[in-house]
């Protein structure tokens, strides 16, 4: 009995000294290991202006529920609350200049990560002060409402155009454009209103801003839209529309030679109006035939292709319009020969005529090519083409250009005289001019302008305008054919390089009186016509005569949306 209870003594003390022992033990407990969450990943941060973004993956730990973002430095952290998304961000005001910043998770109780450092980058005034305002060239009334062109900016981080306008309902409105298209259209603005431009640039390549430079107010034509805008539009259209997509680049109704003009206008037509249409047909009629190089038996022909295919680089800026261009005046250099003292032939195999047309097309294109490339070989071939123009006797006493020079003893034709090839050498000699500053050239070319558009006759074949209106010598009127319908709109083309050069304000008026003449005489807006007499009647209409008379709308419309 004696040992049952020793034994049960023994059990009962023993109970006690371990339930004390565990009471009076807390370091023990401390001691355990501490679970700790981890860190955030991914971290990114994003410049901005005058503040910065930061990002963060979380890890998958429901334990964790804040997120403290603390710049260094500094003593009061953000707090942010954790919800069901695993990546999360925060935008904080910076002043300009780097910051660091630590972001540490935290959990129930005492658990926390080990804090993730991140330095970020923010933008301020004094980047803001250095950059480069827009260069507003002209506000002009498109007819689709206003354009504003702007110069290229050479600055990378130049990203876009704002645009911030009252409508034409008296809203406030902003429009972004992308800086290097370098051309912006509103659609409907309140007239005479002003606006304001602001280029806005990106520091970096994933930046949280776009920082605005010093906007530039300018105002808005008070014009209403001009009588251009329908007859512009409805043929442009009409010739977008009548490409033929079944032959090598023709359109309806013209011939190889008559296409190329055609493509030079709907190119002039995107440049006042911003068509994007137009780039596309450009590009499906170079692909139809860039095989063969826009080459053929005919030196004029690959003259007027050239000049499209520069209209095209200039305003497209594609290398390979501007390679063919290449391509084709290297073809027309073959047909040079010092046969009556110089010039380019007129057709291949076999080399014949010297003409007015062949030849004053490869100067207007070697005077292109030599203001894009600066290449010597295109001043040097320009020179010696107009120089031998000149002395060649085709500009006759009465400063009528004569078709060409004869076969068998190299002197002009007699009255054999064209609207286009007035306008080519106009284009040709006041080019020259430009470059050497030799006003003799100006002279000739001001005199056969004003011999073409005064009315002058010299003889029974008349002149080329009554009453101010364009037409060919009365034979050639009379008996008009696919090309001649195309004549007179190239004539029109040129002029304006020479009433850039005078601002001679006949020509301008030169300019309308004709566009007004088609419009009422020549034009039918329902069926889409516009014929080959610009006097009227209207007759012949096809993509020939249309394209033609576009050639002097668009420099009416031009004129009128600039007034």
């Amino acid at each position: 009995m004696k040992t049952i209870i020793n034994f049960f003594a023994i059990v009962l003390l023993t109970m006690v000294v371990l339930s004390c022992t565990k009471q009076e033990d807390p370091v023990e407990e401390l001691n355990l290991p501490t679970i700790t969450l981890k860190s955030p990943s991914l971290l990114k941060a994003k410049a901005g202006y005058e503040r910065v973004e930061l990002s963060w993956k979380l890890p998958f730990d429901p334990r964790v529920k804040e997120v403290l973002v603390l710049e260094n430095g500094t003593t009061n952290p953000t707090t942010l609350l954790v919800n069901s998304n695993k990546e999360m961000s925060i935008i904080l005001e910076a002043s300009e200049g780097e910051h660091t910043y630590t972001i540490t998770l935290i959990g129930d109780g005492d658990l926390k990560s080990k804090p993730a450092t991140i330095t970020a980058k923010s933008y301020g005034k004094s980047y803001k002060d250095n950059l480069r305002p827009i260069d507003i060239i002209e506000v002009v009334q498109d007819g689709f409402g206003a354009g504003i062109k702007w110069k290229e900016n050479d600055s990378d981080e130049c990203t876009s155009v704002l645009i911030s306008y009252t409508d034409d309902s008296g809203e406030q409105k902003k429009l972004s454009f992308k800086a290097n298209e370098l051309y912006a259209r509103i659609p409907a603005f309140l007239k005479g209103s002003k606006f304001l431009a602001t280029l806005m640039y990106s520091p970096e390549e994933d930046c949280l801003d776009e920082i605005p430079s010093n906007s530039v107010e300018k105002k808005f034509p008070t014009l209403p839209d001009n009588e251009y805008v329908e007859i512009l539009s409805k043929c442009s259209n009409k010739l977008l529309n009548s490409f033929n997509t079944t032959n090598n680049g023709w359109w309806d109704g013209t011939g190889w030679w008559n296409s190329a003009n055609v493509l030079s206008v709907l190119i002039r037509y995107a440049e006042v109006t911003n068509d994007t249409s137009v780039k596309a047909l450009a590009e499906t009629v170079f692909n139809k035939n860039k095989q063969e190089n826009f080459l053929n038996q005919f030196f004029d022909d690959e003259g007027w292709w050239g000049l499209a295919w520069v209209d095209a680089y200039q305003l497209f800026k594609e290398e390979k319009y501007l390679d063919m261009a290449k391509i084709i005046f290297d073809d027309m250099l073959t047909g040079w020969s010092d046969k009556w003292g110089g010039g380019i032939f007129w057709k291949k195999n076999p080399y014949e005529y010297k003409n007015a047309v062949t030849n004053g097309l490869f100067c207007i294109l070697a005077d292109r090519l030599y203001a894009i490339t600066g290449d010597e070989k295109y001043y040097s071939h320009f020179k010696n083409d107009i120089e031998w123009i000149d002395q060649s006797g085709m500009v006759n006493a009465n400063f009528f250009v004569e078709d060409g020079l004869s076969n068998e003893n190299g002197l002009p034709t007699k009255d054999n005289n064209w609207t286009y090839n007035q306008g080519l050498f106009i284009g040709a000699y006041v080019r020259w001019y430009n470059l050497s500053k030799d006003n003799a050239f100006l002279e000739t070319a001001k005199k056969i302008a004003d011999a073409t558009i005064s009315g002058y006759a010299p003889n029974e074949w008349g002149g080329f305008a009554t009453n101010g209106v364009l037409h060919e010598r009365k034979w050639g009127e009379a008996n008009m054919n696919q090309d001649r319908e195309q004549f007179k709109g190239i004539f029109m083309r040129h002029l304006r390089t020479l009433y850039e050069v005078t601002n001679d304000q006949r020509y301008k008026n030169f300019y309308f009186s004709n566009a007004n003449s088609i419009i009422e005489h020549n034009f039918n807006a329902e069926k889409i016509e516009l014929g080959r007499h610009w006097q009227g009647p209207l007759i012949g209409s096809n993509s020939a005569t249309i394209s033609s008379g576009l050639d002097c709308v668009i420099e009416a419309y031009r004129f009128a949306s600039k007034e």
